[in-house]
C-alpha cells in the first residue's frame, strides 16, 4: 500500500507546479503590456476622433478580469478584460430600479433616466422598458462602442506599430467588443465591455436590502470600497444592467492574502489541463468559490503558504459541493 505524503511534501509539489507551469513569464508579460497600452491608445483615441458620440460618452477605462486581479495563469493565452466606463451628462437625473425583480437574473436592474436637452449622444442610448419608463439600453451602449472601434480600425488599416514592429488588430463578434492582437512574439485578445461606475449609495433606489448586505460585508471584513459597476451585457439583457462588485471581490481576496491567489490559479490550471466537463467551469465561478470559502475561513494562519495543500483541497471540495447543489 502506498504511503500518503506528508503535508510539507504536498505543499512543495504544489509550489513547484505553480512556479513551473502556472506563474507568468516576466518577458512575455512585459511585451504584452507594452503592445496593449499602444493598441488602446490608438484604437480608443482614434475612436473618439471618428465617433462624436463615443467622444462625448467615454470617461475612463476600468481594468478588470484575471490579469488585473493577479489571477492569470500560464496555461491559457493572454486575455485582457476592460470595462469602458461611460459618463453621465451633467445635470442628468437617473437612478437604479428593479434590481432583483427578474428571479432569473437577481443581480440585474434598470438604469432609469430622462432625456437630456443638450446631449444627442446620451439620448441615443435611451429606450422604454416594459412599463414605459425611459431607461439606458445596454445594447445601444454596445453599438456606440462597436461603431467607434470599427471606425478606428478602418482609419488605421487594422495595424498598430510598437517599437518599429507592426501588429495586426481585428475585431470579432461576441458579448463584449473583442479585439484580436497578433504580431512578433505577441498574441492576445482584449474584451471591451461598456459600463457605468456607480457609488454604493446609488443601490438604495434599486434594492435597499442589497445595499444593506453589501455595507455589512464591508464592515465585517474591514474593506474600504465605495463603488460598484453597472455592466452592459448586450446578450444578457436589452434593458437591464448587471450590478457588479469587483472592487469588493478584490478587497476580500486581499484581506485573505497568503496563498488564496495561488489556490485560484491552481484550480484554473487544473481546469485548463484536465479538459472534459471541467473545462466548462468559467473563471469567475472558480474565483467565487474561493471567495466564499475565504469569507467563512477567517483564521489568521489558515491561508498561510505553508497550508497551501489543505486550502486547495478544501476549495476543490467546496466547488464539488456547489456543483452538486447546482448553485
Amino acid at each position: 500500500m502506498a504511503m500518503a505524503m506528508a503535508p510539507n511534501a504536498e505543499n512543495r509539489l504544489l509550489e513547484e507546479l505553480y512556479n513551473r507551469k502556472i506563474k507568468l513569464g516576466a518577458a512575455d508579460d512585459r511585451k504584452c503590456q507594452l503592445v496593449l497600452k499602444k493598441v488602446l491608445e490608438v484604437v480608443l483615441g482614434t475612436g473618439k476622433e471618428k465617433s462624436p458620440h463615443f467622444k462625448e460618452l467615454f470617461k475612463e477605462i476600468y481594468y478588470t478580469g484575471s490579469y488585473y486581479d493577479q489571477l492569470k495563469v500560464n496555461s491559457s493565452d493572454f486575455e485582457f478584460d476592460l470595462n469602458i466606463v461611460f459618463r453621465f451628462p451633467k445635470e442628468t437625473l437617473w437612478c437604479l430600479t428593479h434590481i432583483g425583480d427578474d428571479v432569473r437574473k437577481p443581480n440585474f436592474g434598470h438604469l432609469q433616466t430622462t432625456m437630456h436637452p443638450h446631449s444627442g449622444a446620451w439620448n441615443s442610448l435611451l429606450i422604454k422598458d416594459s412599463q414605459g419608463n425611459l431607461v439606458v439600453s445596454p445594447k445601444r451602449m454596445f453599438e456606440v462602442l462597436k461603431t467607434a472601434v470599427d471606425r478606428a480600425l478602418t482609419a488605421v488599416n487594422n495595424t498598430c506599430d510598437v517599437n518599429n514592429e507592426r501588429y495586426r488588430v481585428t475585431r470579432s463578434d461576441g458579448a463584449p467588443v473583442i479585439l484580436n492582437v497578433y504580431g512578433p512574439g505577441v498574441k492576445f485578445t482584449i474584451d471591451l465591455v461598456p459600463s457605468f461606475k456607480l457609488e454604493l449609495h446609488d443601490l438604495q433606489t434599486g434594492c435597499s436590502d442589497l445595499k444593506e448586505r453589501v455595507v455589512n460585508i464591508l464592515k465585517e471584513f474591514n474593506i474600504y470600497v465605495n463603488t460598484c459597476m453597472a455592466i452592459a451585457l448586450q446578450n444578457a439583457s436589452s434593458d437591464r444592467f448587471e450590478i457588479d462588485f469587483h472592487d469588493i471581490e478584490r478587497g476580500l481576496l486581499n484581506k485573505s492574502g497568503g496563498c488564496v491567489y495561488k489556490v485560484i490559479k491552481l484550480m484554473k490550471y487544473l481546469r485548463d489541463t484536465k479538459g472534459g466537463n471541467i473545462a466548462k467551469l468559467w473563471s469567475h465561478l472558480l474565483k467565487t468559490t474561493v471567495i466564499q470559502h475565504a469569507m467563512k475561513q477567517t483564521k489568521i494562519d489558515y491561508w498561510n503558504n505553508g497550508n497551501l495543500q489543505a486550502c486547495f483541497v478544501d476549495c476543490i471540495r467546496n466547488l464539488w459541493v456547489g456543483l452538486q447543489k447546482q448553485w
